[in-house]
């Protein structure tokens, strides 16, 4: 727990300082969407390419002991997840379709970026490689479900078939999604980036994470709307106990033990991601009770994650 803690408070005061410079207006309004623009496309997939391309210093980059088993673990819990959301969708008919799909991405998605920050106070430079790792597959699949679910619940004019054409089109412009796709191939192949570049990845990337938890911060808002307390119930109680659960009865399951249980139980025990709010802003989803169930997630993470990790034995 003491571990735990010590990992999430410099990450709780970055996000603190964040939530008080944007809500202060001590920076320009304009500071705060250049900022999400280059930690989105520059820093964070500067970061994953340092980490899971970089020279590891046991020598050789190689995938992880447990690497199947530990991906068969984070799919079969997000693709289970995910279908237990949309059959609550076909059961409640009367459900409403957008604030649907913020619930589904506030219990499907989660965020990289207190992900890796954890995972770098908590486990090292080797917990942070294999949570990178996890990350970038999970991001894969985490798109196509979210961006396949906004399009059938909400998507607009066309037929099916025209707006399901854009889901590969999305993937492959994601940068965070490019980077993990490069990392992995240096993992795979068993090769690094050489010194000198691998050096200007790791300048972007230490200025990355710091920057993504201020951006986080400024995005948290209070207040507004109140259908969305029931969708913040709803997608905080898949986020942070079913997932960790099923995550841990099946990592368990199939044996996983060490770095690679805990990083399952982390990945699945997250807040959702900023960067829903876009996604529901952009495809018809409720932008407002998406930015509720985010800042609500956001906050309750710090007393959430450390008690699973605590009550699961893995701290």
């Amino acid at each position: 727990m003491i571990a735990v803690l010590n990992a999430l408070i410099p990450i709780a005061v970055l996000i603190f300082c964040g939530w008080l410079l944007k809500s202060r207006s001590l920076l320009p309004e304009a500071f705060w969407g250049g900022l999400e623009k280059l930690t989105y496309y520059i820093l964070t997939p500067a970061l994953l390419v340092h980490v899971l391309a970089g020279p590891k210093p046991g020598g050789k980059a190689a995938l992880p002991a447990q690497w199947a088993d530990l991906m068969t673990v984070v799919w079969l819990t997000l693709i289970g997840c995910a279908v237990g959301l949309w059959v609550l969708a076909l059961i409640f008919r009367g459900w409403n379709r957008p604030v649907f799909t913020s619930v589904f991405q506030g219990g499907v998605r989660f965020n990289t970026f207190v992900g890796l920050a954890v995972a770098d106070g908590l486990l090292g430079r080797e917990g942070v490689a294999m949570t990178a790792l996890a990350a970038g597959a999970m991001i894969v699949l985490i798109n196509v479900l979210c961006v396949a679910t906004l399009t059938l619940a909400v998507g607009g004019g066309g037929s099916l078939m025209t707006r399901l054409k854009v889901i590969p089109k999305e993937l492959s412009r994601n940068p965070l999604i490019l980077a993990c796709l490069i990392g992995a191939v240096f993992t795979a192949t068993g090769t690094t980036l050489p010194v000198a570049v691998d050096g200007v990845f790791k300048i972007f990337g230490d200025a990355g994470l710091p920057m993504a938890l201020l951006a986080v911060g400024a995005g948290i808002r209070f207040g507004g709307e109140a259908r969305a307390v029931g969708s913040e119930v709803l997608a905080s109680a898949v986020q942070f106990i079913a997932k960790p659960l099923i995550a841990y009865a099946l990592g368990t399951t199939f044996g996983l033990s060490g770095t690679a249980l805990v990083v399952v139980v982390l990945l699945m025990a997250l807040p959702t991601a900023p960067s829903a709010y876009i996604l529901a802003r952009q495809m018809g989803g409720d932008a407002p009770v998406m930015a509720r169930i985010i800042s609500a997630q956001t906050v309750g993470a710090f007393l959430t994650l450390p008690v699973t990790l605590w009550l699961l034995g893995l701290t």
